[in-house]
């Protein structure tokens, strides 16, 4: 969104003790074939911030939750400690959700099959 990358995190576990620690991360997203017949990735490495606006934030997850009911299961709801039952508007901007975006980006590598 916004030419950004964003994630929601809980508010207990590694993820967030590790970003306390250190900021810096390398994302990778990548497409394939099983075969590796035809491939693409695009690596960043940058700094996570935890985003603060309540705007901003609440842009997001109205996103995050549009995108997830159109793409994913209600799986993920359960996972991230949302009602599972109470369908996609579980994730709503009144919840405590920690979003986080990559910022500063530092590198960008792509890589894409012949």
């Amino acid at each position: 969104m916004n030419r950004r990358l964003y994630f929601h995190f809980t508010d207990y576990g590694r993820k967030m003790k590790v970003l306390e620690r250190d900021k810096q991360v390398c994302v990778e997203i990548e497409k394939y074939l099983s075969d590796l017949s035809e491939y693409s990735f695009v690596s960043l490495t940058g700094k996570l911030k935890i985003v603060t606006n309540p705007l901003e934030r609440s842009e997001v997850i109205k996103k995050m939750s549009k995108d997830g009911e159109q793409k994913l299961s209600k799986n993920f709801l359960a996972v991230h400690g949302l009602d599972k039952d109470g369908g996609w508007s579980s994730l709503s901007p009144d919840k405590p959700l920690v979003i986080v975006k990559l910022d500063e980006i530092a590198e960008e590598i792509g890589l894409k099959s012949p």
